[in-house]
């Protein structure tokens, strides 16, 4: 699936997280960093300077594309991986084969990417049945990591609105539409 990098040789890991964490800071990319805390020989932490954030999307598709992600773990596949009142964004994914199972999801603290595989190149249901282990890995590491951690909601934009719409002609919904719903929009 080309929302988890498999448009041709797929990517890392790394670069999953990175895009995914776009997401969560209304379209600014920061190059990924594979720590959190550095200290000098005094035991004092050292402030790291990160670079300056590059524009990958405006903060409008940002956005939108942040309150449809959330929908994977209310309403959707990833729903084994909610903890908490957590505002999260994710996608799961596997291939049809099931040889590989990914969860890439999201706090407005921390983003991560997990994968799962046999080496052999194997299908994982002997394994784990239809089931997606990277949800429970997932799920574990980021309950423990958020304990403690001050409840907060992704930031938000004006480029954004929520409307009702009528889910028949897509359009802003009119008094002439019999079924609607309400989504967010650029």
């Amino acid at each position: 699936s080309l929302a988890l990098g498999g448009a041709s040789y797929g990517c890392s890991s790394i670069e999953l997280t990175a895009a995914y964490a776009t997401l969560g800071n209304l379209g600014y990319y920061y190059k990924p960093m594979t720590y959190t805390k550095v200290t000098d020989h005094k035991g004092e932490e050292v402030i790291l300077q990160q670079e300056k954030p590059s524009v990958a999307m405006s903060e409008g598709a940002s956005f939108v594309t942040n309150k449809m992600l959330q929908r994977v773990t209310t309403n959707g596949t990833g729903k084994a991986a909610a903890f908490g009142n957590w505002d999260i964004i994710s996608k799961t994914g596997s291939t049809t084969d099931t040889k590989d199972r990914w969860f890439v999801a999201g706090t407005p603290y921390y983003v991560s990417a997990v994968w799962f595989g046999i080496d052999e190149n194997e299908a994982m249901t002997k394994i784990y049945g239809g089931t997606n282990p990277a949800l429970r890995l997932w799920k574990a590491v980021f309950t423990e990591i958020h304990k403690g951690l001050e409840a907060k909601e992704f930031p938000e934009t004006d480029d954004a609105v929520m409307v009702k719409y009528c889910t028949t002609s897509g359009m802003v919904a009119n008094s002439g539409c019999s079924s609607t719903a309400v989504g967010w929009f650029k």
